[in-house]
């Protein structure tokens, strides 16, 4: 008995000591080695009109005259039908923005007209950022108008215009401010203006990039970051660059994680494709080898997500798991949240959990 007792006392102590030293990289060799996948998965059908979308916790599916509001169920929440046609309707995360005549309607995921906004031009692109809203206008001679509403869909920046095409618009997270970029051309010569404005239309500061074009703009704790066809430069909030980075092939897609402080690059590598990780720092962080024709990556969660018309995919510690397959329908776009997978198809929604 004695004997016993002396054994389990050594391997506990051998546990012990193996947890104290090791374990730590153990757990985490477990966590690197693990392969992810979808778990209960379902299939709900839906009837889709012209255009479908995720928004607010379900499905939205729209043409120029009727809205309908699926949940994941496949259960319709509700139908908005207007005697107006219209082929200007955004959807953002929380709000449907439609046009109508010289004005916009805002509608919330219960159905209800927030509100109606006095609007000229044509909508180029609506987009939510920091609970506020701007949308970009194209107007007469060529200019473009910006529009920004608050976290109360209060008109703050109202009809201002820019000589030149607006490509990219960010919403400060620290101040009230954000950062723009347009873009014109001198004798095919790409010419980048980048500037960042207070809401209350003070400009701080300005400044031009030349012989490429600036695909993103985004705001991170007042720094700015650009990524452009040629370079990645991070400046800081008095627009003094901090870091230039090269870009070294065409890009297919990126995804920048304000959380983790990583930047997400997908590009093309000869044949096959090539996803970089870059910290904030500038620094490269992760590289995978893509063989699969991936051209699409969303973030959710600070966990990466690939996707082409059949497949969609994981990406973690330099590995790629391959979710879910389906070479029957054309998938159209997808959620993650809380680790709970929604998957758009045609007239399908597919749902599970990731494991």
């Amino acid at each position: 008995m004695k004997r016993l007792i002396l054994f389990f006392i050594v391997i506990i102590i051998v546990v012990s000591i193996f947890i104290l030293t090791k374990g730590g990289d153990f757990i985490i060799d477990l966590q690197e080695n693990k392969k992810y996948k979808i778990e209960d998965i379902e299939n709900v059908n839906i009837n889709s009109l012209e255009d479908i979308r995720f928004f607010d916790k379900g499905i939205l599916t729209f043409n120029n005259q009727k809205i309908i509001y699926y949940d994941f169920n496949g259960k319709i929440l509700w139908e908005n039908k207007n005697n107006v046609f219209t082929n200007e309707v955004y959807v953002t995360d929380k709000y449907i923005f439609r046009r109508l005549d010289n004005s916009i309607e805002i509608i919330n995921g219960n159905n209800v007209t927030l509100g109606i906004i006095e609007f000229t031009g044509e909508i180029v692109s609506v987009s939510r950022e920091n609970d506020k809203t701007f949308v970009v206008s194209r107007i007469k001679d060529g200019q473009n108008s910006l529009y920004v509403l608050d976290e109360n869909n209060e008109v703050v920046v109202k009809d201002k215009h820019f000589n030149n095409a607006i490509t990219g618009v960010s919403l400060s997270d620290k101040s009230e401010g954000y950062a723009l970029t347009t873009l014109d051309f001198n004798n095919d010569t790409p010419i980048n203006t980048i500037l960042f404005n207070l809401l209350d239309d003070v400009e701080l500061w300005n400044f031009e990039i030349k012989n490429e074009v600036i695909l993103e703009i985004s705001i991170v704790n007042n720094n700015v970051i650009l990524l452009g066809s040629e370079n990645i430069y991070y400046y800081n909030n008095n627009g003094k660059l901090m870091w230039k980075n090269s870009v070294y092939n065409k890009i297919v897609s990126f995804e920048i994680d304000k959380i983790e402080k990583r930047i997400y690059i997908l590009y093309e590598q000869d044949e096959k494709l090539e996803m970089i990780s870059y910290n904030f720092e500038g620094k490269v962080m992760e590289l995978y080898s893509i063989s699969e024709n991936v051209y699409n990556i969303k973030l959710f969660d600070s966990k990466i997500f690939g996707y082409d018309n059949h497949k969609v995919y994981l990406f973690h510690d330099s590995k790629t798991d391959k979710l879910y397959e389906n070479m029957d329908g054309n998938i159209i776009n997808l959620k993650v949240d809380n680790n709970y997978i929604y998957i758009i198809l045609n007239d399908e929604i597919i749902k599970g959990k990731i494991k």
